[in-house]
């Protein structure tokens, strides 16, 4: 008799290796190719290339490294390494044989987890020995970049294999193991998910729920948090000279393995319990059940219920909230019956006693909904404390940022159109397409950036004058120039030239429309322009040019601002400024990283473009100057422009505005 409990058994052990052989060893061909093959391909073609230096072989020796593709065939092979080890659970016959021999459920899922993790790293360290020498044979001494892939790959393995057994031991049907594996990995992005789209649908104004909710469900969701946060990357200086390798996720992956560390705990318990008989059933564990009847009944009828709201509404079909609410409870309750049915193999489940549960089951879809519904409402109405608030953002037609007391402005525009809510909304709603599209961005200290977007109809008063306190905002000298030159416009000492297009009247004859000249600038002229078009915006020509409004149009072609075919840009040099660094985003093999560097190190060139037309004389004057053109009548302007009078047919459209 044994003296100590055993978690291994060698027969087992062996019978698990000599009977799944064909999975493990197409595993093995598989990285193989993926490794020490391509580093002989890679280096095998470089030698035929006089110019591929060992900085190549090096770089080439981490692209194979990379990864993604060694994330997505361990969880695939995991899979299949637990379906085929742990299959006698699913069939009774293979359950009560299987038990009946003089082992018991310890060893059995020992012997098997560690046949599973062999499965997958055992090719691992043998295609890193044969890497190993593969680039040894080329030269190659950064074989230790080889010893971090395989300590990754080994870390991945461990957390790969810990999620399927864990979801092995709560089926008793061989295909739902799949299935269980994706849904619990898939499970915090359905969440999200659901939740997105109940405070979007009905919070108004609010586009997202947040950057951090998002990746809090991404570093929740195992195989997604590891296709994004874990990785092997060519680590680039800012000259672009190759460093060395570059790892990221070391810490996640560590947290990963103790959660791994866990799952095994509870696997393992979870399996002393479960029943022989149990096998064919899609759920093993008894409360595992109602759970599962509840989830899919809340998720089901929530996303079903607003889907088909969306779809009724699109067809111009009313849908107050109290329709949504019975949509979701009836599209609740056939979901919850549905995976009853799953659970019991059954059509017979509509029986009293499920009947109480379904109406359990209503309360709680009711009591979810109405908590995101309060989420959504809180969304809605929150705009930032002023002392929190850094910088806030409106956008129109580009961005107006303001800082410090000045962002006071852009917040009460912002509890202006919260006030309009219920015109808004019922506008959209009968199909209203005369709107303005509004963005609020607040930067706050130590917290989340605030996003909100809104459709701000311009044919009722009240809401056509928020927008024109937006437009007073656009056409502010200062908000413009900051727009188009950055906020240290006043410091622009560095120009590169630019160029100018205009359609030449003498070209008219010659084309159907405009024929465009696209003229060069040198610095000189350049700089020239650049004070120009202050000066012309300091006179009030320049803005009606660049800003235009939607809420303008009268009828037809007929604008309240004037129309020009005459494009300007010029290119110049943005000046440091301390208060910023300047970001600099390399990818390599799918692997985005940004590397922040200092502005005086980088030469950081903007384009500045500019529209302009007839009445901007000091732009006009310095074509003149340059020799570009000899009058302001050789542009060939839009035909409302009459030429020696100056007039825009405009007037007009404005007076019926006005009216």
């Amino acid at each position: 008799m044994k003296s100590k409990k055993s978690f291994f058994n060698k027969t087992i052990f062996k019978k698990n290796v000599t009977l799944y052989w064909p999975l493990w060893a197409v595993y093995t061909v598989f990285l193989f190719c993926m490794q020490p093959m391509m580093i002989w391909v890679y280096n095998y073609n470089a030698n035929r290339r006089n110019d591929y230096t060992m900085t190549d072989r090096v770089r080439d020796l981490i692209s194979s490294l990379s990864m993604e593709g060694y994330i997505l065939l361990i969880a695939f092979f995991a899979m299949l390494f637990g379906m085929a080890l742990f299959n006698y659970l699913y069939n009774s016959k293979s359950a009560n044989m299987i038990h009946s021999l003089p082992v018991d459920r310890t060893e059995l899922f020992g012997t098997n987890v560690l046949s599973g993790l062999a499965f997958l790293v055992v090719p691992q360290l043998f295609v890193a020995i044969l890497s190993v020498f593969v680039c040894l044979g080329y030269g190659i001494t950064k074989v230790h970049y080889l010893g971090i892939w395989l300590l990754m790959s080994m870390g991945t393995s461990f957390v790969a294999f810990a999620i399927v057994t864990f979801c092995a031991m709560f089926t008793g049907l061989l295909v739902a193991l799949p299935a269980y594996v994706v849904i619990l990995n898939l499970l915090s992005h359905w969440v999200y998910y659901i939740v997105y789209v109940v405070v979007t649908t009905f919070g108004y104004g609010v586009n997202n729920i947040g950057v951090e909710a998002s990746k809090i469900a991404e570093m929740t969701s195992p195989f997604f948090c590891f296709m994004g946060w874990v990785g092997i990357y060519r680590d680039y200086d800012f000259n672009g000279n190759l460093r060395g390798i570059g790892v990221k996720g070391v810490h996640i992956l560590c947290i990963y393995l103790l959660i791994a560390i866990v799952l095994y705990v509870l696997a393992y318990l979870i399996y002393q319990k479960r029943k022989i008989e149990s096998a064919g059933d899609l759920i093993t564990i008894g409360w595992v059940k109602p759970v599962f009847r509840f989830g899919v009944g809340l998720s089901g009828g929530i996303f079903g219920g607003l889907m088909l709201r969306e779809l009724l509404v699109a067809i111009g079909i009313g849908c107050p909230l109290f329709v949504a609410i019975v949509l979701m409870l009836v599209i609740g309750a056939l979901a919850y019956f549905a995976a009853d049915m799953l659970i019991h193999k059954s059509f017979r489940v509509f029986k009293k006693k499920n009947w109480i549960g379904c109406g359990a089951f209503s309360i709680a879809l009711l009591i979810t909904f109405f908590g995101l519904y309060g989420l959504s409402n809180y969304y809605e109405n929150y705009i930032p404390k002023e002392e929190e608030v850094l910088a806030a953002t409106i956008n129109m037609g580009y961005d107006v940022q303001l800082e410090g007391e000045e962002a006071k402005a852009i917040m009460e525009i912002h509890e202006a159109i919260l006030a309009q809510k219920d015109y808004s909304e019922n506008y959209r709603e009968k199909g209203g397409y005369e709107y303005e599209y509004v963005s609020f961005y607040y930067d706050l200290e130590g917290k989340e950036r605030v996003r909100r977007a809104y459709e701000i109809p311009y044919k009722n008063e009240d809401t056509r004058a928020i927008l024109e306190m937006i437009d007073v905002l656009e056409r502010d000298p200062e908000n413009f120039y900051r727009n188009t030159f950055g906020k240290n416009y006043d410091d622009i000492t560095d120009f590169g030239g630019g160029w100018v297009e205009i359609p030449l009247a003498e070209k008219r004859e010659q084309y159907s429309d405009y024929g465009y000249d696209n003229i060069s600038l040198n610095q000189e002229q350049a700089e020239k322009l650049y004070q120009a078009i202050f000066a012309d915006t300091e006179d009030g020509t320049l803005m009606k040019y660049n800003v235009f409004r939607s809420m303008n149009w009268v009828s037809g072609d007929m604008l309240q601002y004037a129309d020009t075919y005459a494009y300007l840009t010029i290119e110049y040099k943005q000046p440091y400024s301390e208060s910023t660094t300047t970001s600099i985003n390399m990818s390599e093999n799918s692997i985005g990283y940004v590397e922040m560097v200092t502005a005086e190190s980088y030469v950081n060139w903007q384009n500045a473009h500019i529209n302009f037309g007839h009445d901007c004389e000091n732009i006009i004057n310095a074509l003149i100057e340059f020799g570009i053109i000899e009058s302001k009548w050789d542009i060939d302007w839009p035909m409302e422009i009459e030429q020696g009078e100056d007039i825009y047919l405009d007037v007009e459209a404005e007076e019926l505005i006005q009216n």
